[in-house]
């Protein structure tokens, strides 16, 4: 039952997420799923073009093998305009969960906290490409 109102749930934030004014009353006519092996499918079509669906991976289970969710269908992701090649790792948190915040967080009820973690990834210089040029970093790749 849990799973049925999942789904149930799944795809009317989908419509909430695409509906338009202008349809008024006649929202279903835009909605469709295509008929697989006589039965309907399960992929949600707006206007005949499947919904994007996307996944997130979070860790591992005990047994190694990816814990995976599936993202809310009206979910679209940000851009991202990198500047540099930085690595970092980010996080957004409910503010009141983190202590000792300068008073002017207050007015924020979520924070982004971001870690540069470029230390612990090799990154190849890009003299390496040419063999024999930068023994350091070709030792240091073998070892």
């Amino acid at each position: 039952m849990r799973r049925v109102k999942m789904k149930k749930r799944l795809v009317k934030n989908a419509i909430k997420r695409f509906y338009k004014p202008e349809w008024g009353e006649d929202w279903k006519s835009h909605f469709s799923v295509d008929i697989v092996n006589g039965c309907r499918g399960h992929d949600l079509k707006l206007d005949g073009r499947k919904l994007a669906v996307s996944y997130l991976r979070v860790g591992h289970d005990t047994n190694g093998s990816w814990r995976t969710y599936k993202l809310r269908q009206d979910f679209v992701s940000a851009d991202k305009v990198q500047m540099e090649d930085d690595i970092t790792a980010s996080v957004v948190v409910p503010s009141r969960q983190l202590k000792n915040l300068p008073t002017d967080y207050d007015e924020f009820p979520s924070l982004k906290v971001a870690q540069n973690c470029e230390w612990r990834l090799f990154q190849r210089p890009d003299d390496a490409i040419y063999p024999g040029f930068d023994k350091q970093t070709e030792d240091g790749a073998c070892s």
